[in-house]
């Protein structure tokens, strides 16, 4: 008899049992998984700041840093997941642009013209 898979679902929303729905905000490991789905996206902490840049939206400096934390911990988790041989599955949405908050701030001008650019 086959031994049972373990599927791991990150954002892929799969509507079955069997598979357990990781959040992208987790930190969970891939390591224990045999089978993951993947759909690239950003969760519910996604925030906007409220301003837009070059016509796109900018994220909250909050959201930017969690965001960037949590791509960084899936591209490993991936990375690694790939490389022990394990079958991964992305759906691809359609791409959403945007601006995020680096921490750096460019200024312009002197005195009461100053301007800071995130």
């Amino acid at each position: 008899m086959l031994a049972k898979k373990r599927i791991f679902s990150i954002e892929a929303n799969i509507p079955n049992t069997n598979v357990e729905d990781i959040p992208f905000e987790s930190d969970t490991s891939l390591d224990d998984a045999d089978i993951i789905l993947y759909r690239p996206s950003f969760g519910i902490q996604f925030m906007f700041s409220g301003e837009r840049y070059n016509g796109l939206p900018i994220l909250s400096q909050d959201s930017s840093y969690r965001t960037y934390s949590r791509i960084r911990h899936w591209k490993s988790e991936i990375a690694a997941s790939i490389n022990s041989g394990k079958l991964i599955v992305v759906f691809l949405d359609k791409p959403v642009e945007y601006y995020r908050y680096t921490g750096e701030r460019k200024y312009s001008g002197t005195g009461r013209s100053r301007v800071t650019t995130n």
